[in-house]
């Protein structure tokens, strides 16, 4: 049995080569396979997920790939009886040729199946979960043909795909509610003497993790750049805070470990010892207290407000989550609302409101324009792990300080009524203009 390794990057690039060349070669030979696709006007996408769209694919893991039919969902394509058979061949191929070329033991993961349509992932709500993990999670690879979509034409189906069910009044992150349960239970199981089998085992608590961060990222990132990285990666780009980086590279360490000395994998696997186990339960609970409960409670507003902002001419360059509030940063050369530099949104300074605080630098520059204007300064202070929270007196000198532009009280806030978001607008538009004039002379330009 050879030792169980990561891919490189250049047998990634190899598999892309040898996926490229396989399906022109065997579509070549069968052209009658896409012929009646064609006919109906469709495009056609080859799409890779798992371990290889995650860049953590083992030279023994599944091959997860599918042939992506995009159809109109008005006008649904019906995959004929006997369709799928060319296509799963191809794939057979596929691994075939990966496997000699590059000396891999991989095997096809027919899980996917070999060929699907996008229209059954619009339609049905039963297969939400499958489409968001072949179309929003996995990568479409380029594939020389005239009637296959590349990469980049890809992101507009993904586009399509969120924005479907959004007219539909769904959104697709609420249907990964079983997360919360799962990390609950992989928490227990680490921490008390329960194995981990009971609870899914060690795959589970990978897919656990890998959806997380997908979610995370699928949500906020645009999806040029949410796609083609690692998943490692993927949460670094998301989380900043040094002390939060710093437990997600902890349990990344000890997911390779668990991956590379499976059951599946290795002759005699080694468990993890009580320490090991003891501090992933906790590194993924400071996840999910620190990262993934506040994503959840404040996705909807936030993505409610970033669209907001775009309106008001304030481009965003980041943004992002703590325990109390979550924070907006505004690009310096796109932003209409100088010198606001951005925002944070709190929801613990003022019991039942939320509080709509302004970020200014340097902040003494404009303590003339508070005192003239009655706006209130409230201090940020650093606590557990980093964590930033707001409060209404300061302790320390040069401690950062924000104003508090306005408040507002939401009746739901995972919608905003109109008058919610005129009255949002308003705060922001008016604490601008206070800030800026100064003795007639614009301030803070």
């Amino acid at each position: 049995m050879s030792q169980i390794r990561t891919l490189t990057q250049d047998e990634y690039e190899k598999i892309k080569e040898i996926v490229n060349e396989t399906v022109k070669e065997e579509l070549s030979r069968n052209p009658h396979a896409v012929s009646r696709i064609i006919s109906k006007n469709c495009k056609l996408c080859f799409v890779i997920g798992g371990s290889f769209a995650e860049r953590e694919m083992l030279n023994r893991s599944d091959f997860d790939a599918c042939f992506l039919i995009v159809d109109d969902p008005e006008h649904p394509y019906s995959i004929a009886y006997g369709e799928k058979k060319p296509f799963r061949e191809t794939l057979e191929g596929i691994v075939s040729e990966i496997n000699t070329g590059l000396g891999l033991n991989i095997e096809l993961c027919k899980g996917m199946g070999s060929l699907q349509t996008f229209s059954s992932f619009v339609n049905s709500e039963e297969l939400i979960l499958d489409g968001s993990k072949i179309i929003s999670y996995a990568d479409c690879l380029d594939i020389s043909l005239p009637n296959f979509l590349r990469s980049n034409e890809f992101n507009n189906v993904r586009k399509l795909f969120k924005e479907k069910w959004t007219e539909k009044g769904i959104d697709i992150s609420e249907k990964y509610k079983d997360i919360d349960k799962n990390l609950d239970q992989m928490i227990d199981a680490l921490t008390s003497d329960e194995r981990l089998r009971r609870v899914g085992g060690r795959k589970k608590l990978y897919r656990t993790i890998q959806l997380l961060v997908n979610q995370i990222s699928i949500a906020f990132e645009t999806y040029e750049h949410s796609v083609k990285v690692a998943l490692k990666q993927k949460f670094e780009r998301r989380i900043k805070r040094m002390q939060l980086r710093q437990v997600g590279e902890q349990i990344f360490e000890t997911i390779d470990v668990l991956r590379t000395e499976s059951p599946k994998y290795a002759k005699t696997p080694k468990p993890l010892s009580g320490q090991q186990r003891k501090q992933l339960g906790k590194n993924l609970e400071i996840i999910k207290d620190f990262v993934y409960a506040p994503f959840r409670k404040y996705k909807s507003l936030m993505t409610q407000m970033l669209i907001l902002l775009s309106e008001l001419g304030a481009k965003v360059s980041y943004f992002n989550v703590a325990k109390s509030h979550f924070y907006i940063r505004f690009d310096s050369q796109q932003n209409n609302l100088i010198p606001l530099k951005g925002i944070d949104v709190d929801f613990s300074l003022i019991s039942g409101s939320v509080c709509i605080l302004g970020w200014v630098s340097p902040f003494k520059k404009f303590e003339p324009l508070l005192q003239k204007n009655n706006l209130k300064t409230v201090y940020e202070s650093s606590g557990e792990l980093g964590e930033r929270s707001h409060e209404w007196t300061g302790s320390r000198k040069n401690q950062r300080r924000h104003i508090l532009c306005g408040k507002l009280k939401l009746l739901d806030p995972k919608q905003m009524t109109i008058e919610e978001r005129n009255a949002f607008k308003e705060i922001l538009l008016q604490s601008s203009q206070a800030l800026r004039v100064k003795n007639g002379t614009r301030c803070g330009l």
